[in-house]
């Protein structure tokens, strides 16, 4: 009976952060889960025809303009969410939802996600409540629940952009940790950069597909040496690029799909937009909703299992010293600029 390496289950259930977050992942060994059937993916996209004005947003304004124009802006979000992670040979299908309400200081989050693994049930909950981050990760065998209070981020993070300052640094990195889509699209931001868009056609929707590829210095970081090594020598778990469809009305960001260096031609090649067969990982929204009536109270609130949950806030705002935090290239708002 095969088992496999904390590194290979480390992308399993990765929400809330993408890859980064998903390092927190306590250490396991799992058996494989044998799927009967391929597992479901977007539609195949064709190219579109759609003119992109000339001094449009850049790849990296795109996804900071999706943070902080749609993410960052919309009171009610509410989501489907399909999970599809690579681990060795064997894929793992994970299914969800996703939840978000109020603007600012009154912003909530919950996420969802369930898979099996084998015959037995895992999951992932993360809830902001408005004062902490809850992450309650299940696993056969074992169960993790992490606790991060946002009053000492904030306080850290003021105490490195300056007092009274609400933007750059301080608001980047706040919506890097406080849950939600956008601490996983502020992740992508922070570790990669990110090629000009390309409108692509999805059924009835204008998607605007880009590439990131890593900055030097957070691959540097995440994996020191990797950088001067071929594609093909890359750890098998550790994604090359990431792919984004971001809806070209809205800037929500439909599908996120990791890469490994397998795939690294797909960078440069001109079909590289579409989405692949065997992605390392791919996240899928689906039956995106917005809306303005209130949300229940209780999907945002969370009580421990028992008292053997962890506050990993020390940890966080050691992570947030050590990192390289650069304020957010600034982005020219442009009403109806990506619409048809």
């Amino acid at each position: 009976m095969r088992r496999f390496t904390t590194k290979l289950v480390i992308a399993l259930l990765a929400i809330g952060g993408g890859y980064w977050a998903a390092r927190t992942l306590a250490p396991l060994a799992i058996e494989p889960l044998n799927l009967a059937e391929p597992p479901s993916v977007l539609q195949t996209p064709t190219l579109t025809s759609v003119s992109v004005p000339a001094g449009g947003p850049s790849g990296d304004q795109l996804v900071q303009e999706v943070i902080n124009r749609s993410l960052e802006r919309r009171p009610n979000i509410a989501a489907h969410v399909r999970q599809l992670v690579r681990v060795g040979d064997e894929r793992l299908n994970g299914k969800g939802s996703y939840w978000q309400q109020g603007l600012g200081n009154l912003r909530r989050t919950r996420w969802e996600l369930e898979t099996h693994v084998g015959t037995d049930p895992a999951f992932v909950t993360q809830v902001y409540d408005g004062e902490y981050v809850w992450t309650d990760r299940k696993l056969p065998g074992t169960r993790k629940v992490t606790r991060v209070g946002m009053e000492a981020i904030r306080r850290e993070l003021s105490s490195q952009s300056g007092a009274g300052q609400g933007s750059g640094i301080a608001a980047f990195s706040d919506a890097a940790v406080r849950g939600g889509l956008s601490q996983l699209i502020s992740s992508l931001a922070r570790c990669f950069t990110f090629s000009s868009p390309q409108p692509m056609q999805l059924g009835e929707r204008t998607m605007l597909a880009v590439i990131g590829t890593w900055r030097p210095e957070q691959l540097e970081k995440e994996w020191p040496g990797l950088s001067t090594k071929a594609p093909e020598e890359w750890p098998s778990h550790l994604p090359h690029h990431v792919l984004l469809y971001i809806d070209s009305s809205e800037l929500f960001p439909y599908l996120i799909e990791y890469r490994g260096g397998v795939d690294a031609e797909l960078v440069t090649d001109p079909h590289g937009v579409f989405a692949t067969r065997d992605p390392l990982a791919l996240f899928e929204f689906y039956d995106v909703q917005y809306f303005g009536s209130t949300m229940p109270a209780s999907l945002f609130q969370y009580t421990p299992p028992d008292p053997s949950w962890h506050d990993v806030t020390s940890k966080v705002v050691e992570e947030l010293r050590a990192a390289e935090a650069k304020p957010p290239a600034e982005m020219t708002q442009r009403t109806g600029t990506w619409r048809q």
